[in-house]
């Protein structure tokens, strides 16, 4: 039997944080090898495009946790789980809406600022034993407070950034390796000329490995 988890914040808040972290990851995974992107090269801008990105994918991921378990990666390090009053699971529509609203009254939409606002105020009302607008009508308990579930939200927040770092690493790595040959070694030059934001002009190095003109025909490899 669980306990009232509505008046936690800081296990809240820290739940939260892994839940984000997990989706930022697999973002930033998503952008190294399918874009190729050099996330240690990324403008501000850019980064602050992939915090909305993280964002989007708790929109769609978290309302199918909540169905599946009751519960996201963060809750469950601190015993939390979310349920109708009747011990029914959300159902995704309902996750959904519960998450949207999370977002916009608890994280000001992630906007700058504004989310900092709504945090605080958020931080309050849960101090204050009030129901935060996400929760009214859902059942929000907590297994327990035991210390080793902070210990676990510290290796959990290490293996995340240990698999996002690999995955770094990894990306380092040429796409051709061994003996190579022109086109292979070409290949492995333009990939790291990309990566590194080299800038040739109107050069580059085509497949025969000699510099060429770029024109309309003739694409970059």
């Amino acid at each position: 039997m669980g306990i009232n988890g509505e008046f936690y914040p800081w296990r809240r808040f820290f739940a939260r944080t892994l839940d984000l972290s997990i989706y930022n990851a697999l973002w930033s995974i998503f952008l190294i090898f399918v874009f190729h992107v050099n996330l240690a090269a990324i403008s501000n801008m850019e980064r602050i495009f992939n915090s909305f990105m993280a964002i989007f994918i708790m929109l769609l991921l978290e309302p199918l946790w909540l169905n599946l378990s009751g519960t996201t990666p963060g809750k469950a390090v601190f015993g939390i789980k979310i349920e109708k009053p009747e011990g029914e699971k959300l159902s995704y529509l309902d996750g959904f809406q519960r998450t949207w609203k999370v977002i916009g009254a608890g994280m000001g939409y992630n906007i700058p600022i504004y989310n900092l606002v709504r945090m605080w105020k958020s931080y309050k009302k849960c101090i204050q034993n009030e129901s935060q607008p996400w929760d009214e009508g859902l059942s929000y308990t907590i297994k327990d407070t035991k210390v080793y579930r902070s210990v676990i939200f510290v290796a959990a927040h290490a293996i995340v950034f240990a698999v996002l770092a690999t995955a770094m690493s990894a990306q380092l790595l040429p796409p051709n390796r061994g003996d190579l040959t022109v086109a292979e070694f070409v290949e492995n030059y333009n990939y790291y000329a990309k990566y590194y934001g080299i800038d040739f002009g109107n050069k580059y190095l085509n497949k025969d490995g000699k510099w060429a003109e770029k024109n309309l025909t003739e694409q970059h490899i």
